[in-house]
């Protein structure tokens, strides 16, 4: 599996498929988060480049803790009349149905996965301003 979203750098180069291509675990540091991983995402010009064995032409990196998945989104203060704050609003979509901090977290995808990548692509989508709006594209003998 992967996911289909489009991004151009600056210089012209763009990709339009992304795939898991690393996930690496780190303990943690004093005071730091706690034990998680690293996810490296490597995007391809296509799915059908990819497909056909071409070599990646974007990478991306993103943490996050064993405990829960975070949230990499900022959020914006709301205010009442009074000009007080009364609560906060994420600045990013809204959180799919049933969607659970840890169970949406590496130490759910662990739990409900022999593969650690399947759970992965929700994190991304939901979690990463850069995957916002992608979609699923799935590969041949994929379920």
């Amino acid at each position: 599996m992967g996911l289909d979203i489009n991004k151009t750098l600056p210089d012209g180069t763009s990709a339009g498929y992304w795939k898991v291509g690393h996930v690496e675990s780190w303990t943690p540091a004093p005071s730091s988060e706690g034990f998680g991983c690293n996810l490296w995402v490597d995007g391809y010009a296509t799915h059908a480049y990819r497909e056909a064995g071409a070599n990646s032409i974007m990478n991306q990196m993103y943490s996050c803790p064993y405990t829960g998945a975070k949230d990499l989104f900022q959020y914006m203060d709301l205010t009442g009349v009074s000009g007080e704050v009364t609560g906060t609003k994420r600045l990013g979509p809204d959180f799919p149905a049933g969607w659970d901090w840890r169970d949406n977290g590496v130490s759910g995808w662990m739990e409900s996965s022999d593969d650690i990548r399947s759970g992965i692509y929700d994190w991304i989508k939901v979690c990463v301003p850069y995957f916002s709006g992608a979609t699923d594209q799935w590969t041949v003998g994929e379920a």
